[in-house]
């Protein structure tokens, strides 16, 4: 065999095994990082999975691989989002998908995979249970009963273990279990992982059970590893668990929270540390940690859950009118804790506004009839709350003024929705210091009496602390200040409260138009002009380099376009090239 034909059939060979990899790669959801047990973390990525070898063709939920030495067979089973089943076959030298696969039997170990970063799910049990437990004994472990303890976040639970007197095997410990799956394939299955609570040392363990529940009852054995092998009933195998739930320590809800709260999908509060919503048909109410989702721990669908109330009993506060804008309501509600103990609580609701209002939770007791007593509010905080969303409104006092602020030293000038609506400037002056300029929106105003409050902060996203201005005229005297409404809660310029005093009186700035540009005036009275930037994404009449604008916003638009149209390609169409590529190559070298 000469040279030009060894380079043939290497180059021939090289082609086919691009285009068979074109044509074989791993569903999307399934690539990243998964568990398995003896191999630790694997990785599936498109065309390859870690440990096993690189895809060279597929039928269905057949997968034929090699690691260069030998082809392998993995025929996949997904139960859920997070969990993948799969057979694998011995090694072979044949590269037929059929063949290969066909060698696998009945018996081949059936391996388990868990997604590392899958978002957890709710729990299949909720709610208090107690349960007697083997432990690689025949014997049950009954007296003292466990505890199962639920948690505000409903993929979590508490296994409290109890030692059994004469029983070696048993001991007192405390593991914390979160819930990664559940399917049904003849039996119920539930797979999680534990963890150690408090100062118990021991490694995240993954687990898989088989369970059943009937009335208030249920039957669970778990597998001995982090596979689902050996799992064959409920009620029999080495480690099983017989569970009573305590209906009377886990009361229903027999209300749903006041109406007002329906009105948003979800609230935060101005602190920027608590997310709310209101769910299970408005009867219960969770409340979230405030974290932004590129700021999510991976795995994190949601933030974790603070606090979970169910509610059990309204009572309305007979001191306090009950007026269309100012309405109070005490709710009665069993709340469990993120640290999944669980209590009667009263939860204090007055609404401010229309989608605006404040709420105090009171100290946890086990007496219903006390919860909502002044005695539990002692160090209770009041936040206020509006809803989660980006949109602006008009701010009050629209105008333009002049302040001096309560310190006698710094003022400056007021710019109320003149520049945009729903948008503050505020220029400050204040000695051996320099100049500033704030902008500010509004997210929620409201009245009360002669007093108009706001809701506002910087511009950017709501996951970050805001505050309450209060503008209010007593006589010729107007002042906008800054007024408590929870932890965290406030604005800032030039490092000082706002607190000001109107100097002027309000000058109309309606005949502006909303989106001329702004330029304020320095000390010396000169109004002061920007810096020209050219912005490549704006059309502008001139910009730096020559040329005029408009051709050059013309040439660079055609010439994204073509870009645009050069890139505008998916999956289907790459694949297809490399085909396409393949055979050309395959016929030119034939007529070499």
């Amino acid at each position: 065999m000469d040279m030009d034909t060894l380079w043939s059939s290497a180059l021939l060979l090289l082609l086919q095994c691009v285009c068979a990899a074109s044509r074989c790669s791993f569903p999307s959801e399934w690539w990243g990082t998964w568990y398995q047990n003896g191999l630790g973390e694997i990785r599936i990525t498109k065309h390859s999975v870690s440990h096993k070898g690189r895809c060279i063709s597929s039928d269905g939920k057949k997968y034929l691989v090699s690691d260069r030495k030998c082809f392998t067979c993995l025929v996949f089973t997904p139960q859920h989002e997070n969990l993948l089943q799969y057979k694998e076959s011995f090694c072979d030298n044949d590269d037929n998908i059929d063949k290969v696969c066909g060698t696998i039997t009945g018996d081949f170990q059936l391996h388990t995979i868990v997604k590392v970063s899958g978002n957890p799910i709710p729990c299949p049990f909720q709610g208090p249970y107690t349960f007697s437990y083997t432990n690689e004994s025949v014997e049950s472990c009954k007296d003292p009963p466990s505890e199962i303890h639920a948690c505000a976040d409903k993929s979590k639970f508490i296994f409290r273990y109890k030692r059994c007197k004469r029983m070696p095997h048993t001991q007192d410990i405390e593991l914390s279990f979160q819930c990664m799956a559940m399917w049904f394939n003849g039996e119920y299955f539930l797979y999680g992982k534990f963890s150690s609570t408090g100062r118990q040392v021991i490694k995240k363990m993954y687990r898989c059970f088989m369970y059943i529940l009937y009335g208030t009852r249920g039957d669970m054995s778990m597998s001995q590893d982090a596979t689902c092998q050996g799992l064959s009933s409920p009620r029999f195998g080495m480690n099983t668990f017989e569970l009573i739930h305590r209906v009377d320590q886990w009361p229903r809800p027999s209300c749903v929270f006041p109406n007002f709260l329906w009105r948003s999908g979800a609230w935060r509060d101005v602190g920027g540390e608590w997310r709310m919503t209101v769910e299970a048909n408005n009867e219960e109410l969770a409340i979230h940690t405030l974290i932004h989702p590129d700021f999510l721990t991976p795995g994190e669908k949601t933030p974790e859950t603070q606090l979970r109330a169910r509610c059990l009993d309204q009572v309305l506060d007979e001191a306090t009118p009950m007026s269309p804008a100012l309405r109070e309501v005490h709710v009665l509600t069993y709340a469990t804790n993120h640290s999944c103990e669980s209590s009667y609580r009263c939860v204090r609701l007055k609404q401010r506004a229309d989608q605006v209002f404040e709420m105090r939770i009171g100290d946890a007791t086990d007496d219903t009839y006390l919860a909502c007593q002044d005695a539990f509010f002692t160090n209770s905080e009041t936040r206020i709350f509006f809803p989660h969303e980006k949109e602006t409104v008009p701010c009050p006092m629209n105008g333009s003024y002049t302040y001096q602020h309560s310190d006698g030293l710094c003022q400056g000038s007021l710019e109320i929705g003149c520049e945009k609506q729903g948008q503050m400037l505020i220029h400050a002056s204040c000695p051996s210091r320099k100049h500033s300029a704030e902008i500010l929106k509004c997210y929620r105003t409201w009245r009360e009496g002669t007093r108009q409050y706001a809701i506002a902060g910087r511009p950017g996203n709501l996951y970050t602390p805001v505050g309450c201005l209060m503008f209010e005229e007593k006589g010729q005297e107007q002042r906008l200040t800054e007024v408590d409404c929870g932890p965290r809660a406030g604005i800032s310029v030039m490092n000082q409260d706002i607190d000001y005093s109107i100097t002027s009186d309000r000058e109309d700035c309606s005949t502006r138009q909303p989106d001329a540009p702004y330029f304020p005036q320095g000390p010396d009275g000169r109004t002061r002009s920007p810096r020209v930037r050219w912005n490549p994404g704006v059309t502008s009449t001139s910009r730096p380099g020559g040329g005029r604008g408009g051709e050059g916003e013309k040439d660079r638009t055609d010439l994204t376009t073509k870009v645009r149209v050069i890139n505008n390609s998916n999956p289907r169409t790459c694949a297809s090239c490399i085909v396409c590529l393949c055979a050309l190559l395959t016929v030119l070298l034939n007529e070499r």
